[in-house]
Order: C-alpha cells, then sequence, then structure tokens
C-alpha cells in the first residue's frame, strides 16, 4: 500500500511519572518503590541480567525526529543508552 511508517523500540524509560506497580512497571518504578519501602529489591536467577535505561526526555526527542525524518517505508530507530547497567 506505500505507507510510511517508522518502527521505535523503547529500552526501560523512565522520568518523574514512571509506572511503579502493576503489569506495566517499569523496572526502574519497582525498584523505587521497593527502596522507599526499605525492602530488598528483587532480583530474579540467574541475576546477572543487564538493562539499558533510556530517560523519557531523550525517548520524546527521538520520536519527534523519528516523526520530522519519515521518509522511506520504514525506518527503525533504537532508543537506549549504550551503556548497560
Amino acid at each position: 500500500f506505500g505507507f510510511k511508517y517508522e518502527i521505535i523500540y523503547f529500552f526501560n524509560v523512565y522520568g518523574t511519572k514512571h509506572i511503579g506497580s502493576g503489569e506495566m512497571a517499569t523496572v526502574i518504578g519497582i525498584f523505587e518503590n521497593l527502596y522507599k519501602k526499605q525492602l530488598p529489591l528483587t532480583v530474579v536467577k540467574p541475576g546477572n541480567q543487564t538493562r539499558s535505561f533510556t530517560h523519557i526526555n531523550d525517548t520524546i526527542a527521538v520520536c519527534f525526529e523519528a516523526w520530522k525524518k519519515i521518509s522511506a517505508n520504514i525506518t527503525v530507530f533504537l532508543i537506549k543508552n549504550h551503556t548497560r547497567f
């Protein structure tokens, strides 16, 4: 059909209003809630997993740039920090 669209992958987006509980809770939100309650942070086995995190401001900026630059039929953007934690 010739639609133009972009694909944007979000990696653990965090910010001031991240979700701290429920099915859509973020890693940072869950850790923050546990920390505030002075509970141990939950780490699942094997415990050596790493994550990439991206601040919401960076995510919004990249989404806006993707929207402005869409010129091909398929554009892919990866929004993440290159440092893994």
